[in-house]
């Protein structure tokens, strides 16, 4: 009998070792101090957000282009642009440049079911041969807009004083076959010249790099946007081959 409980015990005791050994270990780690997390600093905030800066030159290089920068922290970078990266090249314009035959992008407000009113228009006086086909949808929504916006594509097909409020100009913007929208404008409405190509990118322009950090100091672009400084007539715009 003591030789079959001698037996019993040894089999038993590596069992009650291992844990009393777990039991040990969970109390130690729940002694441990609570390290806290690193703060982020400034340069890793700067990075994983948009890169700005002011534009050195955009060449052509094949079917790509290679962008040249300074950014805000004075360093000079160059990043390799493919044609499916999508660049936005604006410059500002002014209302007078809503004009009949342009290829027009409205953000407007629709207050009740008679009244159109514009809050900006995007124009794009260099867009050559056929033009979209027009259309209005819902603007999509985001902090602070109005659930009553829309958006109105289409090509300018006449400005005039509008006959029911006199201090304000009617827009009307052929949206598809022959319906139109007839879109209210007071004053200088905020306009936007949607340039899109690189040979209006001059030196000096601003320059936001959207997209995420990689490994290496590299930097994935999924986005370029390229705001002109120069102040561009029509007419320059709609000539230039």
């Amino acid at each position: 009998m003591s030789d079959q409980i001698h037996r019993c015990t040894r089999q038993m005791f590596p069992a009650v070792l291992f844990c009393l050994a777990m039991v040990i270990g969970a109390v130690h780690c729940s002694m441990q101090p609570v390290l806290a997390q690193p703060a982020e600093t400034e340069e890793a905030k700067e990075k994983a957000g948009p890169i700005r800066g002011k534009l050195i030159s955009l060449e052509q290089k094949g079917r790509n282009y290679v962008l040249k920068m300074t950014t805000e922290a004075g360093e000079e970078v160059e990043h390799l642009l493919t044609s499916r990266t999508p660049v936005e090249i604006t410059a500002d314009g002014d209302a007078s440049m809503i004009q009949n035959d342009l290829y027009v992008k409205a953000i407007v407000n629709r207050p009740n079911e008679m009244v159109v009113m514009g809050s900006s228009f995007d124009l794009y006086p260099t867009m050559k041969g056929r033009k979209p086909a027009g259309k209005i949808v819902k603007a999509p929504p985001r902090p602070g807009q109005s659930v009553n916006d829309f958006i109105v594509t289409g090509v300018i097909a006449g400005r005039e004083p509008d006959g029911e409020y006199p201090d304000y100009e009617a827009i009307t913007i052929q949206v598809s076959g022959k319906s139109t929208a007839r879109v209210l404008i007071k004053g200088g409405v905020k306009t936007t010249l949607q340039l899109n190509d690189p040979k209006f990118a001059e030196p000096d322009s601003t320059v936001i790099l959207h997209g995420t950090p990689l490994p290496r100091d590299r930097f994935n672009i999924t986005g370029v946007e390229i705001k002109v400084n120069k102040k561009f007539t029509l007419e320059e715009l709609m000539s230039a081959e």
